[in-house]
């Protein structure tokens, strides 16, 4: 039979061998008097420790302990309530000086034993920390984030929104938290089907190109915004983070360059309008209608002054085209009733209105006229021709009330004068063809052959006496040739005298008509045309038959 000291051995050695394989230090504690002693340790602790804890095989706890002397209250708490706890905590190793955090494990082995396991997790606590310090600056990052972000569980429930989200659409984050992303009343209907059609693209891994919208804020103002969608993985869950950038002032300053161009081009457009032979009235219509629909206005027209000095309309044009035209029945202005619009134009260059019911005291009657016409906002331009004031271009809105910019007012400051310059170009040529149909009716009732000729003595025109007593064909040939039958120029010529000094000179001269008539006649040259240094380029010459007066 085996000996009971062996059987107690064997076990003894087992439990050694058991011990020595525990993968973690371990250290054993033996309870004396108010101390502990230091009795064992595994090969594991000696690893850990580099071997120097052999040197402390028997050591008190107390001295083993001394900068950190809760540990050996722990050792007592274990004896007294006879029972194991974990404990982790940060511990500069006695042995080898190290800092580490460490899992502390005790456990009670009657009667007076305490089995200490020291796990090292230094690691793990750096990479909690590490991922606290990622999580807390991601956090930073999301709260402080100049765009708003919006995280959107696969249901369309919002998860989570930083400040700048509440600061760009108005809403505090109570009152969007729990509430579906695609039903937020600040998304207008239109884009509702884009959004969900976006969404579930998303959803199924295809990637999307940001999206340009206008959504309306809590207190009602549009903004212009950037939003760019992705699926962000948090945990085991997959979230739709949607970032949103304001791009009002960006798509704002669009508008405006556009707008410029826009102005730009149609002053372009209705400058070369008017050059040329065209109908001045019916490309004023046409600029007045591009001019009121540029600005969003119902109507334009032009009005001038009378003989009376009050206004009448030159034109009213309709600038709508899906609305039936509405004119104005009121067809003489008289401008003294109105001294204020009279004073707005002296002192600003304009008269501008964009709400009649905003007008002061001294405007009553421009309010009344206005309100009498259905008119909300009212805006006019002086029209002047040589610094005269000649009338006005007018724009009204009788739907809603407008409020014109300062590239409107460019605009129609421009279109008003080149429109003041096609008038007095229109109103010059009538007043030129008026004299020249009165200068034709003078000449055509003198008897005297009158005829223009250049300095190769050609004649360029002749009047209906001329062409009756010396032939039709006249134009083209050479004045001594028809007039007197000539081959050459006549001797002293009267107009080669006029070509070169520009005075009227005079001579008797005997010319031969279509019938070979011989006629006296006075001969008067005198310069018609002169080119830009100031010599004479066409000369007129005046045949008076004074036959008679000689016989």
């Amino acid at each position: 039979m085996v000996s009971i000291e062996k059987i107690f051995k064997i076990s003894e050695d087992n439990i050694k061998t058991l011990f020595n394989n525990i993968p973690i230090p371990s250290y054993v504690w033996q309870k004396v008097d108010n101390d502990f002693i230091l009795i064992d340790y595994n090969i594991a602790a000696e690893k850990a420790t580099n071997g120097i804890i052999k040197k402390f095989l028997g050591e008190n706890a107390s001295v083993f302990h001394e900068n950190k002397p809760e540990l050996l209250v722990e050792l007592d708490i274990c004896i007294k309530e006879k029972r194991g706890y974990i404990k982790e905590l940060k511990y500069k190793m006695k042995t080898t000086g190290e800092e580490l955090y460490l899992s502390v494990r005790y456990y009670f082995v009657p009667p007076d034993l305490v089995i200490v396991h020291t796990e090292d997790i230094s690691s793990r606590i750096n990479i909690e920390k590490n991922l606290k310090k990622s999580e807390e600056k991601f956090r930073h990052l999301f709260q402080h984030s100049p765009y708003a972000i919006i995280l959107v569980s696969s249901r369309g429930e919002i998860l989570e929104l930083n400040d700048s989200t509440s600061q760009l659409f108005g809403f505090q984050k109570e009152e969007l938290i729990g509430k579906n992303y695609l039903e937020l009343p600040v998304y207008p209907t239109k884009y509702l089907t884009i959004l969900k059609s976006r969404y579930k693209k998303i959803q199924e891994g295809e990637l999307l190109e940001p999206i340009e919208l206008q959504v309306k804020k809590k207190d009602g103002t549009n903004a212009w915004i950037l939003s760019r969608m992705s699926i962000l993985k948090l945990g085991k869950k997959k979230v739709l983070q949607t970032i949103v950038m304001d791009i009002t002032e960006q798509k704002n300053f669009e508008e405006i360059i556009k707008r410029k161009l826009k102005i730009e081009q149609y002053l372009s457009t209705i400058s070369s309008r008017f050059i040329g032979n065209v109908d001045t009235d019916m490309t004023i219509n046409l600029s007045l209608i591009e001019m009121g629909r540029l600005i969003e206005a119902n109507r334009a027209y032009l009005l001038l002054f009378n003989e009376d000095n009050s206004l009448e309309f030159f034109t009213q044009q309709w600038c709508l085209e899906d609305i039936e035209p509405k004119r104005l029945d009121s067809m003489v202005i008289h401008v003294e009733r109105y001294p204020w619009c009279l004073k707005q134009c002296q002192e600003h260059g304009l008269v501008y209105i964009p709400d009649i019911s905003q007008l002061p005291k001294e405007a009553e009657a421009t309010r009344q006229k206005l309100e009498s016409l259905a008119i909300k906002s009212f805006l006019a331009f002086p029209v002047h021709i040589k610094g005269e004031l000649y009338g006005f271009i007018g724009f009204d809105n009788i739907q809603k009330m407008n409020t014109w910019s300062k590239e409107d007012f460019f605009l129609l400051k421009t279109s008003s004068e080149i429109i003041g310059g096609a008038l007095e170009r229109k109103w010059a040529e009538e007043t030129l063809r008026g004299s020249n149909q009165l200068l034709a009716g003078i000449i055509s009732s003198l008897t005297d052959v009158i005829c223009l000729i250049d300095k190769r003595l050609n004649i360029i025109w002749s009047n209906n006496v001329a062409k009756n007593q010396f032939g039709s064909d006249s134009k083209g040939k050479k004045c001594y040739e028809v007039f007197r039958d000539f081959k050459k120029p006549c001797n002293k010529c009267i107009a080669n005298k006029t070509f070169s000094d520009g005075k009227i000179h005079e001579q008797e001269l005997e010319l031969i008509d279509i019938q070979g008539n011989r006629i006296v006649s006075w001969c008067t040259s005198s310069s018609a045309a002169l080119n830009v240094e100031g010599y004479t380029e066409l000369a007129v010459l005046i045949f008076r038959d004074i036959s008679n007066i000689k016989k």
